[in-house]
């Protein structure tokens, strides 16, 4: 038995712009969720410390546990009086308890009092992140990347 062919339904179809390849169309590669790198580390003692860590881009329970973790740092600081640079800190030293995974004990020693160490895994950690949601994005016209997320509403300006 034949199925039949709904013309007006082809001729609907037919009219609808195709569907963009995204085969065709030049993207940033992927960024895996879960990526190592390399640290050298010259201690305040003169040694030098050499490692892998490995960065784990947060899921919401992963988020959560990073805000539990800012909490129990800001537990009995008042939020409202503590420099933005140390609210940073404690920002950053979150964020890295809870995105490495595995982290070592002189690693967890060495970012509580070493700001420049610190300051570095964080932007390591902080770009993997950007990086993972931007992957596959599309490249604009000159090269720049192409807003991933994008809102026409009556709220938006322009």
């Amino acid at each position: 038995m034949s199925k039949k062919v709904d013309l007006r339904q082809a001729k609907k179809e037919a009219e609808q712009p195709p569907v963009e390849d995204i085969r065709t169309t030049e993207r940033y590669e992927v960024t895996p969720k879960e990526v190592n790198f390399s640290i050298s580390y010259d201690s305040p003692a003169g040694e030098t410390i050499n490692a892998t860590l490995t960065s784990r881009v947060l899921d919401g329970d992963g988020r959560m546990a990073k805000t539990r973790v800012y909490n129990r740092l800001m537990a009995g600081l008042d939020q409202t009086r503590l420099p933005r640079d140390e609210e940073l800190r404690i920002e950053a030293l979150s964020r890295v308890a809870a995105q490495l995974t595995d982290l070592p004990d002189w690693l967890s020693e060495a970012v509580a009092m070493d700001n420049e160490l610190l300051g570095y895994i964080n932007m390591t950690l902080v770009e993997h992140e950007k990086r993972y949601f931007r992957g596959y994005a599309e490249k604009g016209e000159s090269g720049e990347v192409k807003a991933r997320v994008r809102v026409s509403s009556p709220f938006s300006e322009g």
